[in-house]
């Protein structure tokens, strides 16, 4: 299949703004390449394995790199982002070079050239995410999670995603209903099955994502666990019973999550939760909102940078508490 890689070389601090641009554009998820951070890893240092390398100071400058099926939209679409990057130089961030390119790239040749980047590591109290190219060798209380995500998003690396595992490692106890919204790779679903929830319902309305969904819980031995449907979040969420759901992951970006607050807080249960990322610090108030006006309060909240990730709750769980952990994991 051929893709659209649609790349941004911009000033380190207008990197978060240009990739939640590019997702909000429709990219399942985006790469920073930070030359710094490269040197690193070309010196043998994979998360954490073997021994720490000195980082050079950040560079001035990164790539914010983003994948697009091929279509005749793409005209379109490069001029809505370079509005994009326009409103984002007028708002006060520097945004430096600004440069956008496009070129065709086969996935088979993308994903081959990624893989050297991405390694196990692990995340929260127990869990190791571990590509499925990659050996590790598992303590006893490990929970190793095998992700291949192909063009999917979701490889436990950034901060939205991070953020979303670690709530779902406090939030699932065992026996619970659980609603990936905006599923990409998987990766929040398998977690999800192999912490112990009874059913779990993966949705994206992208084929890409469903396929990478259905190998990676079969990969995971969690098929049984997991129903994987091609849908629109939206109408599927607006599809289920009142109060059916004791968990939603959501890791999508603020827009649709305005848009989706009510369909969330009518799908949970009383006392039910809904783990929401993808959301870029100007935007969390507008989020926080529009969960209150449709009866989600917020309970915890984690902040990476610029993104934030929301655990709300239901009417019926008693007060919100002051949001807390912030400041964890890192970006991809």
């Amino acid at each position: 299949m051929k893709w659209t890689e649609v790349r941004v070389l911009v000033a380190s601090e207008a990197a978060e703004a240009v990739a939640n641009a590019l997702i909000e554009e429709g990219a399942g998820g985006v790469a920073i390449q930070d030359p710094s951070f490269l040197a690193v890893i070309e010196r043998g240092w994979f998360w954490g394995e073997g021994e720490p390398v000195e980082a050079a100071p950040p560079s001035p400058e990164v790539t914010v790199a983003a994948h697009y099926p091929r279509s005749e939209s793409l005209g379109p679409r490069l001029e809505r982002l370079r509005r994009r990057l326009d409103d984002i130089a007028a708002g006060g961030l520097d945004l430096g070079p600004g440069r956008l390119t496009a070129v065709e790239v086969d996935e088979a040749d993308w994903v081959d050239a990624w893989k050297t980047y991405f390694k196990p590591h692990r995340l929260g109290r127990r869990m190791v995410i571990r590509p499925s190219w990659e050996e590790y060798e598992a303590d006893p209380t490990d929970l190793v999670i095998v992700v291949d995500p192909g063009m999917a998003f979701g490889t436990g690396t950034h901060a939205t995603t991070s953020g979303c595992l670690l709530f779902l490692e406090e939030q699932v106890k065992g026996g619970e209903s659980v609603v990936d919204c905006g599923c990409g790779s998987g990766i929040l679903a398998v977690a999800a099955a192999r912490l112990g929830a009874a059913t779990v319902l993966a949705v994206d309305h992208d084929e890409v994502a469903v396929a990478a969904t259905t190998a990676n819980a079969d990969a995971n031995g969690v098929a049984g666990t997991i129903r994987v449907v091609e849908d629109d979040g939206g109408a599927f969420l607006a599809g289920l019973e009142p109060g059916s759901v004791d968990l939603v992951t959501a890791n999508l970006t603020a827009d649709p999550l305005v848009r989706l607050a009510p369909d969330l807080a009518r799908a949970l249960k009383a006392g039910g939760k809904v783990i929401a990322s993808g959301i870029i610090r100007a935007r969390r108030n507008e989020v926080v909102e529009a969960f209150g006006r449709a009866g989600l309060e917020l309970v915890d909240e984690r902040r990476d940078g610029d993104w934030h990730s929301l655990l709300a709750s239901a009417a019926g769980s008693g007060p919100a508490r002051k949001p807390g952990h912030l400041g964890v994991t890192g970006r991809a």
